[in-house]
């Protein structure tokens, strides 16, 4: 069964381009946007910054997501539910290794001022469908053409640092590396998921749901 969306060259290139932007405005530009010390604005920065990429990624994906969701199929939500379960369950194995070490994650306490609306909007709706369309569907569909076991394993790393890599490099946290592997569970529970279904659609839906409870 081959993916539902398609993958070329001209995907590949847009794809890197949103890929630089999007490091770009988690990595710097909310440390850009507090140079202005507006209260409001920055207690909800990661509200702003995501709904920007959200409304970018949907303007350059919006033919290829329509085709994925109408493409999901009832008989695939088997899957979904058993890497959903799986990938909690190493969550929270890991979580409870991680307490032992008395690390937190910062990004558990980043938000704890922003709007509440605005914190589910941004973790479940906008943070879920940037993050698949850049990792899932640009970066281990790419991977995947020259290893898929390289695939999984490097698409972790790299969607794990990237939710690190703000207070790693520039606070200088290096404890936060540690975390890390946490959205690499994530991550890897997902590929696997797009991988068995060919549809980014469910990967998308795996992220929301682990956000969504990780909020409650």
């Amino acid at each position: 069964m081959d993916y539902i969306e398609k993958y070329d060259k001209e995907t590949m290139s847009k794809g890197a381009i949103l890929f630089i932007v999007l490091q770009l405005s988690l990595n710097w530009g909310i440390s850009f946007f507090k140079l202005f010390n507006h209260y409001y604005l920055i207690e909800n920065i990661n509200f702003f910054v995501y709904f920007a990429l959200f409304i970018l990624f949907i303007l350059v994906y919006r033919k290829m997501i329509f085709t994925s969701a109408k493409s999901i199929k009832k008989n695939d939500f088997k899957w979904l539910a058993i890497y959903l379960f799986s990938t909690i369950f190493f969550m929270v194995l890991y979580a409870i290794i991680v307490d032992r070490f008395g690390i937190i994650n910062a990004n558990e306490t980043e938000n704890i001022e922003m709007n509440l609306i605005f914190t589910y909007l941004t973790v479940v709706i906008f943070g879920p469908i940037v993050e698949e369309l850049t990792y899932r569907f640009f970066i281990f569909r790419g991977l995947e053409k020259i290893n898929p076991y390289l695939a999984h394993l490097l698409t972790a790393f790299i969607f794990g640092f990237s939710h690190v890599g703000y207070y790693v490099i520039v606070k200088g946290d290096f404890t936060q590396i540690i975390s890390m592997f946490t959205y690499c569970i994530i991550s890897f529970g997902a590929s696997l998921l797009y991988s068995k279904t060919k549809n980014l659609s469910y990967p998308i839906l795996l992220h929301m749901i682990i956000n969504f409870i990780s909020l409650t």
